[in-house]
């Protein structure tokens, strides 16, 4: 695990494997269509621990329509001092942040329960298991997240659901380490929960829903999985931009193995460092040939014998657009990634695949800022590509899968994965 020596205070965090997703789990663009996607009944119970200016309770509540929702937080936002470039005073208009939450939930005033207080304590007095989603956004501490969730799984009923806002291990802005995946992790892993869906949102504070194990979507019911990004320019990938039979996997060998991609094939890769993948591609894929491109020298030979390459020095210019499948490791420089970005592109078949390693923000090992996820919004949103499959990988190393628009699974009547 890349990333376990930065963070010696958690507990070796599990890899959730495809095992522990339903079958349809699916990719949306943000966690606004991941909730309204969860089969959640009109008229229940919903709960959010840590709703600060009351903006997603609303959304709760309009889309959910809930008899209640009860509404946990600490309530002390007007106290801080500096809250990116505001103060607690200017974010709540002057009132303590309680009074600012209950005017804005004024027009659900009847359905709106306030509980004031530390979660590790609020939460105890509502294990009954009679919550048909629970949502967390709490503090992001791990032993704050622990606690929280180990109360909220008592607190979903056997057809709930319990989704976890910022499952990510850096804030990508201030790279602050954040305690959601080691958590959501064991609770998949060893807690017989299943993942139901994922929601990248802006700025990848992504959302991972949940259901138990033996939960009626498990077999066969809707599931749903999100994708979306926007950090400064970057641009934002909504849901029109994503297949309809886009599905999430536990790992990037899963996600490329699912893709219609022919035996005897031409496949690429693009790589920063030797023996990444290539052994994988070649066994799993079967291609005719197998090119590897150095993104820091240059780009390898073709060679009959996938296995084997030839260094060379330069990047060719004359690279045909024939492949059926270019994987790509473009690194975390802007500058590079741009470059290899629109190489790859061009190297892609009409019914190719394009897939991009370590679509993230920060570094969770590094903790430095990385450009991919700018390069592949704006090829998705501005270029006509679309997103056709996504990866978690272990601490969230993720994968992202594209085609062209025109490419037949973009036809609504198509699926990805491989039957």
């Amino acid at each position: 695990m890349r990333a376990s020596g930065n963070y010696p205070h958690w507990p070796k965090i599990p890899a959730i494997e495809n095992e522990h997703l339903i079958d349809e789990a699916r990719v949306f663009a943000n966690r606004k269509s991941l909730i309204a996607s969860l089969p959640i009944p009109r008229g229940g119970k919903i709960a959010e621990i840590g709703v600060w200016q009351g903006a997603f309770s609303t959304f709760l509540i309009e889309e959910l329509q809930p008899r209640r929702l009860f509404a946990f937080d600490i309530f002390t936002g007007h106290e801080l001092n500096d809250w990116n470039g505001y103060t607690g005073q200017q974010l709540f208009d002057g009132l303590t942040h309680r009074q600012f939450y209950e005017k804005e939930m004024a027009p659900f005033g009847d359905i709106t329960v306030v509980v004031e207080g530390p979660s590790g304590s609020t939460l105890r007095g509502y294990t009954d298991h009679s919550f048909d989603l629970v949502y967390v956004d709490g503090g992001h501490d791990y032993e704050i997240v622990k606690e929280d969730a180990e109360i909220a799984v008592k607190m979903v009923s056997p057809t709930g659901f319990l989704v976890f806002n910022d499952y990510i291990m850096l804030d990508p802005g201030k790279g602050e380490i954040y305690g959601i995946v080691p958590v959501v992790n064991d609770l998949v892993v060893h807690g017989d929960w299943r993942v139901v869906g994922y929601a990248l949102n802006e700025h990848l504070f992504c959302d991972i829903a949940l259901c138990r194990a033996d939960h009626p979507c498990v077999h066969g019911a809707r599931g749903a999985l999100e994708i979306t990004a926007d950090l400064l320019q970057i641009a934002t990938i909504e849901n029109e931009h994503i297949l309809e039979g886009a599905r999430v996997f536990a790992n990037r060998k899963s996600l490329v193995a699912s893709l219609p991609i022919p035996r005897q094939g031409d496949v690429a890769e693009i790589r920063g460092e030797e023996g990444s993948f290539s052994d994988f591609l070649a066994s799993e894929l079967q291609p005719r040939q197998l090119m590897a491109f150095d993104r820091r020298s240059g780009i390898t030979e073709r060679s009959k014998e996938p296995k084997r390459t030839t260094e060379t020095n330069s990047m060719p210019s004359d690279a045909g657009r024939d492949f059926d499948l270019v994987y790509v490791d473009a690194g975390n420089d802007f500058d590079v990634v741009q470059a290899t970005v629109n190489f790859a592109a061009n190297l892609v078949s009409d019914t190719g695949f394009l897939v991009f390693h370590d679509y993230l923000l920060r570094n969770p090992t590094e903790r430095n800022a990385c450009a991919v996820v700018a390069v592949v919004n704006d090829l998705v949103v501005n270029k006509g590509w679309r997103v056709a499959g996504y990866a978690l990988q272990e601490h969230l190393y993720c994968n992202i899968a594209l085609c062209r628009s025109d490419h037949p699974l973009a036809r609504p009547a198509e699926a990805i994965a491989k039957t």
